[in-house]
Order: structure tokens, then sequence, then C-alpha cells
């Protein structure tokens, strides 16, 4: 066996994104984080690709990397964790979140401690997690709060479907960024698991999307959600024939 050579910590953590501008917005908003313009990534002969944040009290650089593949995959998962003391800290940051009008789940309890989930215009979810420890029995710990479970696909006890959508020829770009869009609105919905939209490698026109739903009643309610309307009067004429969309039934 090698020996591992040394390592001096996390130097910084990089977050996708899909909109570099409205991340920097909402990061900013939410955590305080200001741009570090000397970091920014951009080639002279190329558009700015990914930026550099300072987070007050985060302790590690801050990146955030245009990504919308990427953004999407991640969507649902919450790769970064911010610690605060107690649950009174929470209520804090329940107060700032309200103020601002930023989505968030209620004070959840998490394995060892309680938590807040605060997802990003991308449907990826920041967790603020407290050091205090809740010393509760585990049966009280909250596994199945569709804030805290990441959408591993084919849970059991959840519903899933996969949507086929062709594009007119020559609006497979716009539709497949209304697609994105709808994709943010969707995962933002309670009973929202997954939600991931896909070019299939065949045909440049033809869109799949996977998405899972806590259960059968959320997946049948999911063109109710805020944005459906709007986004079927923008995406109508881009769509060549009728969207199929295929129920899925675990075996296992």
């Amino acid at each position: 066996m090698t020996t591992i050579p040394p390592y001096a910590g996390i130097h910084h953590l990089q977050i996708p994104v899909s909109d570099l501008d409205r991340s920097i917005d909402w990061y900013g908003k939410v955590l305080g984080a200001r741009r570090r313009g000397n970091v920014d990534h951009k080639p002279s002969d190329a558009p700015l690709f990914a930026v550099g944040l300072e987070v007050p009290g985060l302790g590690v650089g801050f990146e955030l990397r245009l990504n919308p593949t990427a953004a999407a995959g991640l969507a649902g998962c919450g790769p970064l964790a911010i610690a605060v003391e107690d649950p009174a800290d929470l209520d804090a940051w329940v107060e700032h979140l309200d103020a601002l009008g930023v989505e968030h789940s209620p004070v959840l309890i998490g394995i060892i401690g309680w938590v807040l989930v605060v997802p990003d215009p991308d449907g990826i979810k920041l967790r603020i997690y407290t050091n205090a420890h809740h010393n509760l029995e585990r049966s009280q710990i909250q596994y199945h709060s569709p804030w805290l479970e990441n959408g591993p696909f084919g849970r059991s006890g959840t519903t899933a479907a996969v949507g086929r959508i062709s594009a007119v020829p020559g609006s497979a770009d716009e539709l497949e960024s209304l697609l994105i869009s709808l994709g943010t609105v969707a995962r933002k919905e309670p009973g929202n698991l997954a939600y991931h939209v896909h070019r299939t490698a065949d045909d440049p026109n033809e869109f799949v999307i996977y998405e899972e739903w806590s259960d059968p009643a959320a997946l049948d309610n999911r063109e109710e959600a805020p944005g459906f309307a709007a986004f079927m009067e923008k995406a109508g004429p881009l769509i060549a024939g009728e969207p199929q969309v295929t129920p899925l039934i675990r075996e296992d």
C-alpha cells in the first residue's frame, strides 16, 4: 500500500448552475456572498463560465460554474451544509429567508441535529444544520421528508414516469431552455423528488424527461403547479405531435 501524500484541507467548493447572474444574485442575498472578480473564469477568447465568491463564515472558497447539465443532475441533492449552533439560529434564518421571499423547508429533524433546507435556483439543496444534537429517538428522524430525500431512482413507495417530447425542427434549443425552466419549477413542488431533462443521443429534436414524485397524486397534479400553464403557452408551438408519458413500476 502506498503512502497517501499530505493535503491541507479543502481549497474551495464548486456548485454547477444554469444561469450565472441569477445564482450570483441568489447566493448574494441568501448567504451574503461577495464576488471575487480577480478569480473570474473568463478566457480572452470565450465568455465568462465561472465566478469565485467569498461567503462570510464558510472558511473556504466558493465557486459557481456554468454547467446546466450538471446543475440539473444535482437538483434535489444537498452537497453543501452550513453549520449554525442551535434551533434558535434556524429561527433567525427562517425570518431572513421569509423577508427575502426565498422558499425553504420547515425546521426538520435530521440524523443528529435540526436542519433547514433551502433550494437554490436550480433546485440544489443548501442545508443549514445545527451543531447542537437533538438526542431524539431514531423514529422521530424525518427520513422520508421530500425536503431531505435526494430522490434516488426507483425508490419504493414513490411514483415515477418518463416523458418523451419532440421539438419542431429548428426549435430544439428554445424548447430545451423552456423544459429546463419547467424543471426548476417542478423541483420546488413539495412532492417532487426528481426532474431531469435529457436530449436523446440519436435525435437532437427529441427530449426525455425523468420525473419522480412522492405519491401518485403528486404526479397527477403536477400540471397544476405554478408556471406550467405559462410553459405550455410558450412551448406549445415548439412541440411536434403529442408528448408521450410512460408511468414506471418498480418490480424488485
